[in-house]
């Protein structure tokens, strides 16, 4: 690498670093509008936002810490202890989606970023409320103003572009994988053969969370809408969208929440709406 191109590289990741992720101007930066007063992160909460979050709660109230951490022991029946050391502490996730946290914690986050957006003195709106968005809110910005609730978010019912790429992470299971029963086709299963990693244990090929703002955005400008991470509803133990480990199926607008109920899961996270109060 020449020296300048290095230093420019060097450069790049200092700032990306030293940069404020929650100024107004960054805040509003991350906020489309998906209706009347109602703005949307393009993103899925990354584990930096949260990990900021987490190190006001440590100094300022300690009592919400229990409510607001991170379960890292979540990951231990799914890609082990690595990964509950390293998922949310470690600067290499910092821009993939939080998961493991519960809705409280979730809310708790939604409030203090009310908090601290409100006392900016540089922002563009008066008063706002973050907050989970509601079911009806979420497949509202999903279809887009379209109609097809059982496609997905892009507007398609393929889960491949044109080119043959893949246009959200999921759980993708092959014809070799499936079991059909010939003389009643209405019978099928999956039959997918664990594989084991160096440690000799057993896993079954799944792909990993990434980045939040990998893939295509849909036509509202949200990226990973489905897929990656599951999205928690303001309805408590509800979900939309589907996540990383999740089959196709459940990728789509109308389907069912494989996680309802849930308490916190490594394939559910959170996307936080801005609900303008006073502009």
């Amino acid at each position: 690498m020449k020296p300048a191109i290095y230093l420019l590289a060097f450069l790049s990741v200092f700032v990306s670093k030293d940069r404020d992720i929650f100024s107004s101007k960054a805040i509003e930066n991350r906020m489309v509008k998906v209706s009347t007063d109602l703005y949307a992160n393009k993103y899925e909460t990354s584990n930096a936002e949260y990990r900021e979050f987490l190190e006001w709660v440590e100094e300022h109230d300690k009592n919400l810490l229990n409510e607001a951490r991170v379960h890292e022991e979540g990951w231990s029946k799914v890609m082990g202890l690595a990964y509950a050391k390293n998922y949310f502490n470690h600067e290499r996730f910092d821009n993939y989606p939080v998961v493991n946290v519960t809705h409280k914690g979730a809310e708790a986050f939604c409030t203090w970023l009310t908090d601290r957006y409100n006392q900016s003195k540089k922002k563009k709106f008066q008063e706002v409320k973050f907050r989970l968005p509601t079911k009806d809110e979420w497949i509202s910005m999903a279809l887009n103003g379209r109609h097809n609730a059982q496609y997905y978010p892009w507007g398609g019912p393929y889960l491949k572009n044109k080119q043959g790429h893949y246009l959200a992470q999921f759980f993708r299971i092959g014809n070799q994988d499936v079991k059909l029963d010939i003389n009643d086709k209405t019978k099928s299963s999956i039959a997918i053969e664990p594989q084991l990693d160096e440690h000799g244990n057993a896993h079954h090929g799944m792909v990993f969370t990434t980045k939040v703002d990998a893939y295509m955005a849909t036509g509202a400008g949200l990226h990973n809408l489905s897929g990656n991470a599951a999205e928690m509803l303001a309805e408590k133990g509800s979900t939309k969208g589907g996540s990383w480990g999740s089959s196709g199926y459940y990728l789509r607008i109308n389907a069912e929440d494989e996680f309802e109920g849930f308490d916190y899961s490594p394939y559910v996270g959170f996307r936080y709406v801005m609900e303008v109060i006073e502009e």
